[in-house]
């Protein structure tokens, strides 16, 4: 479904001759934000093994 979604975005975006560049760095830049805050646990959902009140 999320594949459905990028390709129909991806083919209305070429429909209306928007040149991507901006959006193409704008996803990279997110992408790099989101590994950062990852490994800094702050997107993490689930507690680690080591974390946990036994």
């Amino acid at each position: 479904m999320e594949r459905q979604a990028d390709t129909l975005g991806t083919r209305l975006i070429v429909a209306i001759d928007y040149i991507a560049d901006g959006l193409r760095n704008l996803m990279v830049t997110l992408e790099k934000q989101q590994k950062i805050l990852f490994q800094a646990g702050c997107l993490r959902t689930q507690v680690v093994a080591s974390e946990l009140v036994i």
